[in-house]
């Protein structure tokens, strides 16, 4: 560990200590990646109120809208084979789509490129049951209600954030790919990637010989996630909720450790062709951390997949995630 980073550490404890204090949070997990490592990691407070132990850097959690930034590096990769243009109209690749209700702007003009920059003007959710119901629809619901499906502004003409043109995203790597978004994921990023612990199913057993491989072992890595409880002393546990056919918009789970392997990988020290954990081309890669759009005040800009976000004289490129 380096000197400044030494230095830094506790101005950085007190940060979060003044952090869960501030929103009553039940504990953090915070890690920092320097030169391609993880190389501090701090776990305060407690992973579960019932447990008096602290996130470690293996304790899991649902990432939520992080899997954005995965799904939108399996775009890059299929059109870097050759499968599609960034460009592509969705209806290229998904011919119902053809039905939605256009309320503004044109079908054309919904492409690959604005769904990963939030800009194609579709709406934030499929016209179904989610959030508020706790109950998500199958990729199948949301196909079948592509008739009440609404593109509601003018492409271009404002920043939309949709979780529905996420979950249309992942479909679109289904069909090219021959195989399910999760498989995908999980043979082309994760493996690559020793991204060892990383699931969008807890009870998912398909990693055998994998760290996490075992679901009771899984499930007892998993942080308790509380609703926000403001007149009572205590926070209520969260209700879990599968994304399902909006999994590629926020299913993920994933520890410190396997996203400090993620955030490793944005910098690479090479920009050598896509081969083994170099998952992408240098140029793709370089390509995805470039703003698509900017705010006309230069605030923010988004990037296929990642946000930019002035604060001051420096840009942090982040997503973020909420789940219940």
């Amino acid at each position: 560990m380096d000197e400044m980073l030494i230095s830094a550490i506790p101005q950085i404890e007190a940060m979060a200590q003044r952090t869960l204090q501030r929103h009553r949070l039940p504990g953090i997990a915070l890690g920092i990646v320097r030169n391609d490592e993880l190389a501090w990691f701090g776990g305060f407070c407690r992973a579960d109120l019932d447990e008096d132990a602290a996130p470690t850097a293996d304790s899991l959690a649902r990432v939520a809208s992080v899997t954005k930034t995965f799904t939108a590096t399996a775009i890059v990769q299929l059109r870097d084979e050759g499968k599609l243009n960034l460009d592509d109209p969705l209806v290229k690749h998904i011919p119902e789509f053809s039905a939605v209700q256009i309320r503004a702007g044109s079908l054309e003009a919904v492409t690959l490129r604005r769904m990963l920059t939030h800009r194609a003007g579709l709406a934030t959710e499929a016209p179904l049951d989610g959030w508020g119901a706790l109950r998500f629809p199958t990729r199948d619901e949301i196909l079948a209600a592509l008739p009440e499906t609404e593109v509601v502004i003018p492409q271009d003409s404002a920043w939309k954030y949709s979780n529905l043109a996420y979950g249309l995203l992942g479909e679109v790597i289904q069909r090219l790919s021959g195989q399910s978004y999760e498989a995908y994921i999980q043979s082309h990023l994760f493996d690559p990637l020793a991204i060892s612990s990383a699931t969008f199913d807890l009870d998912d057993v398909a990693k055998v010989g994998a760290s996490y491989g075992d679901t009771a072992l899984r499930q007892s890595r998993l942080m308790t996630g509380y609703n926000p409880t403001p007149y009572q002393d205590r926070p209520e546990p969260a209700a879990y909720a599968h994304l399902q056919g909006i999994a590629a918009a926020g299913q993920l789970h994933a520890s410190v450790a396997d996203l400090a392997k993620w955030v490793s990988f944005q910098f690479p020290t090479a920009d050598g062709p896509r081969a083994g954990a170099q998952v992408l081309d240098g140029s793709s890669l370089t390509e995805m951390h470039r703003p698509q759009y900017i705010e006309a005040d230069w605030s923010a800009g988004q990037c296929l997949g990642w946000r930019a976000t002035r604060v001051g004289e420096r840009v942090y490129h982040n997503h973020g995630g909420g789940i219940h």
